[in-house]
């Protein structure tokens, strides 16, 4: 029990007793709706609540009646988009990417960054965001746009309604204080929402003395998160209310979850299959007798943007936070990047003062910079493929080394020959290659498009901050053509991590594993927009003719490469800006071999043919590696194997037992690198014609052989007769029973299924049959006929065995481990290894 519940339990009566009833608070004005128009950031939370049912007065008309919070409108995608953009500016989330935080050594995703959603919150994650401004209001925190939170208060009114049903006074409000924090996914397009009712939070305000500890903390309350727009079809949320007391909430609560997913279908026409959808928490009061109305609430209205953006390799798609201004910070006093950002302030701030100079003098107009305000022009990121890409490089070489097929438009415009590039340093470029802002903007379009600036800066440092620009694009999901997004120049910041020394292009470590398998390279290296940087792979040793090797991504540092075959390969990462000599670093892979992978398709367990009756073999593999040859073995048990090479992936094959007995055929497939797998499967093969049995006798059943009755042993018997007749020789006519002694079990048949006799004296026959007089149960009967009784041919050494199963056919067409009853439990059914016990009594005979 909570504090809070604990002292109302003490202290309900007595404060009654002294105190007199709260003055009842005010109705509502008529124009208070207290609703959240869609989108509208600015609006109240609508507050949910119930009415109590009171004698009004004669004659007496509704006082300041509370409204119906209204139902949020449904907008167009493009004014989803520009409110979003609009709330995100006026409720102060701009979130950022510090560029220095960019640079962290690449290792293997986690398991948890790798799945849809995370299953639980992370604690130092909530920690951080909760703590962080804005999170602790309405609107809640986007820290990143993959991850959200929010810590506020639900509050359901309770109103009184007179005869007519109509609200005429606020009986009371329950509230109480939430958590929530939200994960976008970077591998489906969904977002993953959870909620905890913070213990001791919910308050009882307005209530009379009496109400607040006794009505009050029994009243239910419902929390659901659903999206906000009913015509939104395209937006699918887990539509499963929590309810319960107000007294239970007040215990806090187990973490809450719910997802959104957006339906991909919806969005086939539209670039990167785009939708954006607005979710939110609503809760509601649970009508009782006393309070038969409820007026639902909600909280403010969140966006997020869901993609199908495939050119993100390994993350195809994702639902991200959208209330947010994207912009990536570089400081000019991080020594990694100094030179580009003094640079790119500069072109932000004095474009006039940048180079190229343009003819005839006008004011140049740069875009990009970070601004509190909503019409601030932004960048836009392009492809590596689009025209544009090497038409903003030809503009940048031209201007700033008077080179390439515009140069000419540059003469007397760009960097003096004092300070073009030398040794050491390369030539930025703002806006960046990678924008539709960038250097060809203008040259596309006239007076609408863009100017630009160059400068020589350092290599080393132009080149870090290529690679937390690209960096930046997929830890924000910065899409083509469609996010807008900013670069903020500071001048602090801090502390900044060391300068890498040495080569700064990174391999990474050594790795080792299977053909066929995705195998992570963390590389590491600049990515600078005037730049390439892409792996290849040699083999080193022991590769065989014919092996290939395939990058997930050639172009990013950190990336996967699988190889069809084994072998030790060399990997390089290599950096080349088209003008220096390219830097370059490798690292071993180690490609160990798969084994191949074999299915048996055919026959079936305990399948029935006659003698003389081709048993096809249908026996397909797998394997990892596509380079690898493949060579197959079967014994068929009856005295014969065969070798052969592999056909088409499969290790077909066809025999013909030429006579009766259980046969466990043994299949294997083995590579050239010595990987094998192998499958066995047992066939039934009988002939009508080898003979008939009889058999009638005891034989010791030990404790565990009925497994209905684990400890019961003692005498076994049965009964077998068993025989094909010429005019019906596909099926055995006979009888089979079983008992055992000291218990009520027995088995009587019903049917007979096959017989067999084999040529060294043992016999096997299968049925069906009852137990109990229960017909569902199934028999198979094993008999040695041993030579012990006098004969010389077609016996088997020492004395007669026998051995009874008997199972429930609802598990199976034929017996498994521990049927209901066995004399030889856990023991092979293979004829041959059935191991049958010796006689106590009676004799097991076969005639032919």
């Amino acid at each position: 029990m909570s504090a809070r519940r604990a002292l109302a339990a003490m202290t309900a009566v007595a404060v009654a007793a002294v105190l007199a009833p709260a003055p009842a608070a005010a109705a509502p004005k008529a124009d208070d709706t207290r609703e959240s128009v869609f989108v509208d950031q600015g609006a109240r939370p609508a507050l949910a609540g119930g009415t109590r049912t009171t004698d009004g007065k004669p004659g007496e008309k509704p006082r300041n009646v509370p409204k119906r919070p209204a139902e949020e409108r449904a907008v167009k995608p493009a004014e989803v988009d520009r409110l979003a953009k609009t709330a995100a500016r006026a409720n102060d989330q701009l979130t950022y990417r510090d560029s220095a935080t960019l640079d962290a050594p690449a290792s293997e995703p986690t398991v948890s960054l790798l799945s849809e959603v995370p299953d639980a919150p992370n604690e130092n994650e909530l920690d951080e965001c909760i703590n962080a401004p804005g999170a602790k209001t309405q609107f809640g925190r986007v820290h990143n746009r993959f991850l959200y939170c929010r810590e506020d208060t639900a509050a359901f009114d309770f109103w009184e309604i007179d005869t007519k049903g109509v609200p005429i006074e606020l009986e009371g409000t329950n509230t109480f204080t939430y958590t929530l924090i939200a994960y976008g996914s970077n591998k489906s397009r969904t977002i993953r929402v959870f909620l905890k009712v913070q213990e001791d939070s919910v308050e009882y305000d307005e209530w009379d003395i009496i109400d607040r500890f006794t009505v009050a903390p029994d009243l239910e309350g419902t929390i659901i998160l659903d999206c906000a727009d009913v015509t939104d079809l395209n937006c699918v949320a887990t539509n499963s209310g929590i309810t319960h007391t107000f007294a239970d909430w007040d215990d806090g609560s187990d973490w809450l979850s719910w997802d959104i997913t957006s339906r991909e279908e919806g969005a086939a026409d539209v670039a990167d299959k785009i939708l954006r959808h607005q979710w939110r928490i609503r809760w509601e009061a649970e009508p009782t007798d006393d309070f038969p109305l409820a007026f639902p609430g909600h909280s403010v209205s969140r966006t997020i943007r869901c993609d199908s953006a495939t050119y993100y390799r390994g993350d195809p798609k994702a639902c991200v936070f959208y209330d947010v201004i994207p912009h990536l910070t570089y400081s000019t006093a991080d020594p990694a990047v100094k030179g580009v950002a003094e640079h790119i302030r500069d072109a932000q701030n004095n474009p006039n003062g940048t180079d190229p100079r343009v003819s005839p003098p006008r004011d140049k107009r740069i875009p990009g910079k970070f601004l509190d305000d909503a019409s601030a022009p932004a960048l836009h990121r392009i492809a590596n493929s689009d025209p544009q890409y090497n038409e903003n490089r030809d503009h940048k070489d031209g201007a700033c080394y008077g080179r390439g097929p515009v140069r000419d438009q540059y003469a007397g415009l760009g960097l003096w020959p004092d300070n073009t590039p030398t040794t050491g340093n390369d030539c930025d470029e703002y806006p960046f290659r990678s924008t539709r802002e960038g250097a060809a903007s203008r040259a596309r379009l006239g007076e609408a498009g863009w100017d630009f600036s160059v400068r020589a800066v350092d290599s080393k440092q132009n080149q870090l901050a290529g690679s937390r620009l690209n960096k930046y694009y997929r830890s924000d999901r910065i899409l083509y053509n469609t996010d807008d997004f900013y670069v903020n120049i500071i001048d602090g910041g801090g502390p900044f991590p060391e300068i890498p020394g040495g080569s700064i292009v990174d391999a990474g470590p050594d790795v080792t594993g299977t053909e066929g398998s995705l195998i992570y390279l963390a590389g590491t290296s600049p990515e600078p927009d005037d730049a390439t940087v892409r792996w290849t792979i040699d083999p080193l040793s022991g590769v065989d003719a014919g092996t290939t090797c395939t990058f997930l991504d050639e172009t990013s540092p950190t990336t996967y490469v699988s190889c069809t075959d084994d072998g030790t390969f060399t990997a390089t990462l290599t950096l080349d800006n088209e003008v220096e000599a390219p830097l370059s670093d490798s690292a071993i892979v180690t490609v160990e071999n798969a084994p191949p992978h074999l299915t048996l398709r055919a026959p079936q367990p305990w399948q029935l043919f006659r003698v003389n009756t081709p048993v096809t073999l249908d026996a397909p593999f797998t394997d990892a590696s596509s380079n690898d040859t493949h060579s197959c073995r079967v014994v068929w048990d009856d005295g014969s194997a065969e070798n052969y090479g592999a056909t088409s992936s499969t290790c077909d094959r066809s025999h013909t037992f030429t006579r009766a007995g259980m046969f466990t055929i043994d299949v294997s497939v083995t590579d050239d690198d010595g990987g094998s797998d192998s499958r066995s499967v047992m066939v039934v093969v009988y002939d009508p014609r080898a003979g008939f049995t009889n058999a009638d006798g005891s034989e010791s059943a030990p404790a565990g052989s009925l497994r209905s009755a684990p400890g019961a042993s003692g005498e076994g018997w049965f009964h077998l007769t068993a025989r094909y007749y010429p005019q019906s020789d596909t099926v055995p006519t006979g009888a089979a029973r079983t008992w055992l002694t000291g218990t009520d079990f027995r088995f009587d048949s019903t049917a007979l299924e096959w017989l067999v006799v084999t040529p060294d004296g043992k016999t096997a026959a299968k049925g069906t049959g009852s137990v109990g007089g229960v017909s569902m149960y199934g028999f198979v009967f094993y008999g040695y006929d041993g030579c012990d009784n006098g004969q010389t041919v077609n016996c088997r050494p020492g004395p007669d065995r026998f051995r009874m199963v008997v199972w429930d056919r609802s598990t199976g067409t034929y017996p498994t481990d521990f049927p209901l009853f066995d004399t030889r439990q856990g023991t092979n059914y293979d004829i041959d290894v059935a191991d049958p016990r010796t006689l106590l009594s009676g004799r097991v005979t076969i005639d032919r």
